[in-house]
């Protein structure tokens, strides 16, 4: 977190100053101090974005894997994830593997599921090494 002492909220203070100067149209505040970042939002004309910086901000921004809690192993002090999308691609993707997995046994014609496990099989034989180094002429 920036800003927790005097003389780095003074930098913060100074720096957003000097970015408004040089003709910046907005401040981005990434874990600044809440007090600090709203102090320095009252005292710029240009807009500031908060990440993690309190609602002092004149706008909040998230990262959307934060927002919807794609990586479950890192995750923000500040961010709440909305959704465990993490938890529903690890279910879709084991019970497709178990799917493909599963021989199927067509019963009077081939079935859906067992054309894709061929289609399946088709791709693997096809990604084999020596298909790579020359995709041309091996069968």
């Amino acid at each position: 977190m920036k800003g927790k002492t005097s003389t780095e909220a003074a930098g913060l203070v100074e720096q957003a100053r000097a970015v408004e100067a040089a003709g910046a149209f907005a401040v981005v505040l990434e874990l600044v101090q809440a007090d600090i970042a709203a102090q320095i939002s009252e005292m710029l004309r240009i807009p500031t974005i908060g990440i993690g910086s309190g609602a002092g901000c004149d706008g909040q921004v998230l990262v959307i894997h934060d927002l919807i809690g794609l990586f479950p192993w890192f995750r923000p002090r500040f961010a709440k994830p909305e959704a465990d999308v993490a938890r529903e691609i690890r279910a879709a993707v084991g019970a497709f593997r178990g799917r493909i997995q599963t021989p199927v046994q067509p019963e009077a014609g081939p079935s859906q599921l067992g054309e894709c496990y061929s289609q399946i099989r088709l791709v693997r034989r096809r990604t084999c090494r020596e298909c790579v180094r020359t995709p041309l002429t091996h069968r």
